[in-house]
């Protein structure tokens, strides 16, 4: 039997300096690029700005396509969610990662994951 899920967010900063907190079911956590509770020195820049202001206007996802709908987000034509190639050509998203904790996957979206190009999925099982 398993035990119950528990989350967690982890906010890990530099000399070993970090912050838990537990997540509930009506939490939600979203960041772009910035301590939100360290007290760390740092350089808070326009596009993690305009990130948080964006992810600000969704209510709270409950199911997997509405976080992939906000990990795809390119409302802001200069600072999206999902980059783009902002910041002259240089700032790009990669790939997008979803955690299933309960089903026990790991799914990597190729592009944006609006459009759901599933490039790999993983059994958390063989992560552990």
């Amino acid at each position: 039997t398993r035990p119950p899920l528990a989350l967690w967010n982890v906010e890990v900063g530099p000399g070993g300096a970090h912050d838990t907190r537990p997540l509930g079911p009506r939490d939600w956590y979203f960041h772009a690029n910035a301590y939100m509770r360290l007290k760390e020195d740092q350089k808070i820049d326009n596009s993690s700005l305009h990130r948080e202001a964006r992810a600000a206007q969704y209510d709270m996802p409950t199911n997997a396509v509405q976080v992939l709908d906000l990990l795809g987000d390119t409302a802001d034509p200069d600072f999206p969610i999902y980059r783009t190639g902002d910041y002259g050509g240089l700032v790009y998203t990669l790939c997008t990662a979803l955690y299933d904790l309960v089903g026990g996957t790991l799914t990597v979206y190729e592009g944006n994951p609006r459009e759901g190009a599933v490039g790999l999925v993983l059994s958390l099982e063989t992560l552990m």
